[in-house]
């Protein structure tokens, strides 16, 4: 269960990353 929260907050950086340059891109 302590390896599921770094994972998380690992998977949700990546989201993050990845709308960030959808918005980039977008303007």
């Amino acid at each position: 269960m302590q390896t599921s929260l770094p994972q998380l907050v690992s998977y949700w950086n990546y989201i993050y990353f990845a709308m960030n340059i959808l918005i980039s891109h977008s303007q």
